[in-house]
């Protein structure tokens, strides 16, 4: 019986251990992205994502991080959720970035229709710069 029980006390302990908090997995994405190690942030934003998915602000910047990494396809799919999801309410830049995002995968027509949904949806892209 002490021998079940400490096994699972053990087993227990271990899978702790393994699961990274989603607090931590923030902290270290949003370090590794401020230090513009990209490709780290993106691993990081990509577990956070794995334990909740439902944050829109992790599509964001896990989008930002796969874009700063030349990974536009996988980018573009993020900002395009995003962009049904919020509707560019909350990360206004995201269209533009979709936009950007479809140019570098050779996507001309769609970049070019996004790009031109921004400029129209923003007359003063100086107040997103």
């Amino acid at each position: 019986m002490k021998k079940n029980i400490l096994l699972f006390l053990f087993l227990f302990w271990a899978s702790l251990t393994q699961a990274q908090s989603l607090s931590f997995l923030l902290e270290e994405a949003q370090y590794y992205y401020q230090e513009a190690d990209y490709f780290n942030a993106a691993h990081y934003y990509e577990q956070a994502l794995e334990q909740d998915s439902n944050r829109t602000d992790l599509w964001y910047n896990y989008a930002q991080s796969l874009r700063l990494t030349n990974q536009y396809k996988k980018s573009a799919f993020f900002y395009e959720n995003l962009l049904q999801t919020d509707l560019g309410k909350k990360h206004p830049k995201a269209l533009m970035w979709l936009g950007m995002t479809l140019k570098n995968t050779r996507d001309y027509t769609r970049a070019s229709a996004f790009l031109q949904m921004y400029i129209e949806s923003h007359p003063n892209p100086s107040d997103y710069w």
